[in-house]
């Protein structure tokens, strides 16, 4: 029967278990704080041009439009979004022409949004890359319409 002389050599094994566990918590939590702190770390929203939003929805702009800002978001799908402010008299006709057919799609009666169009176009027109197309409009006054326009892919 052999002695043992000394200390047996610990397997490493009981390190693995609990380091590797450790360290994936500890990189989750600085992820998720850096995320608040810092900003979501996932978002990739940039601005883009207004005209490659139409061009996107398959529309086009109007030709009298202010205040524009529009922002592109992509990820494993493509999300682009345009607000700008128009003359309240050449809404239905930019629509008619941009989106021929898309008030008939208005659910405003429906929504609870505070606008007076939500449309929701889910066929957009022919050379459009987004599948759906929803554009929101209110009448500020008696001469200006706001315009909120996404064009999404799914």
């Amino acid at each position: 029967m052999a002695s043992e002389d000394g200390p047996r050599p610990e397997s490493p094994l009981w390190k693995w278990l609990v380091l590797g566990p450790t360290a994936v918590i500890v990189a989750g939590a600085l992820w998720f704080i850096a995320a608040f702190v810092l900003g979501d770390p996932l978002d990739n929203t940039s601005e883009v041009p207004c005209s490659k939003v139409a061009s996107f929805a398959g529309g086009k702009l109007p030709e009298e439009r202010t205040d524009e800002h529009c922002t592109e978001r992509s990820a494993l799908d493509v999300q682009m979004r345009g607000s700008f402010r128009m003359p309240r008299a050449a809404v239905t006709e930019w629509l008619d022409t941009s989106f021929p057919g898309s008030r008939k799609h208005d659910l405003s009666r429906f929504s609870s949004c505070e606008c007076d169009m939500d449309l929701d176009i889910q066929t957009p027109p022919a050379g459009a890359r987004a599948a759906a197309v929803q554009i929101t409009i209110v009448y500020e006054n008696a001469d200006t319409a706001s315009v909120d326009l996404l064009a999404f892919t799914v």
